[in-house]
């Protein structure tokens, strides 16, 4: 299994916690960076074979999020990890995933304003 998160920080943290195998591989990949992401498809290929599903799980969110509200930068940042990084994740994947034709791609996203929790959407490439 591989994990890529944006800091060294958070790869860290999750290697401690507990029922993680010492066999995980990490990789440090900002999402919104499509060379970052295309250089952890080919290490990941390279260092734990194909990858048989891609989960997403990457999301921020800011206080201030009313259309009215909302900063122009911090709505660029929303918009580039929630809506772009998934699409680089999706699309890095995606060819490799379609030619094995087999391989989930599973994007977790959260409707703040649902107040219900946590949604999946799972995605199924033909």
């Amino acid at each position: 299994m591989v994990l890529a998160a944006r800091t060294a920080a958070t790869l860290a943290a999750a290697k401690n916690l507990p029922d993680i195998s010492a066999a995980l591989l990490t990789k440090i990949c900002d999402a919104t960076d499509r060379a970052q992401v295309a250089d952890l498809v080919a290490w990941t290929a390279a260092n734990a074979g194909p990858i048989d599903i891609l989960v997403y799980s990457a999301g921020v969110n800011v206080p201030r999020r009313t259309f009215a509200d909302i900063d122009p930068a911090d709505f660029d940042r929303v918009t580039a990890t929630n809506a772009t990084g998934a699409f680089n994740c999706m699309h890095a994947v995606l060819p490799a995933i379609r030619a094995r034709k087999t391989g989930p791609i599973i994007n977790v996203v959260s409707l703040a304003e649902d107040k219900k929790g946590v949604k999946l959407c799972i995605l199924q490439s033909p």
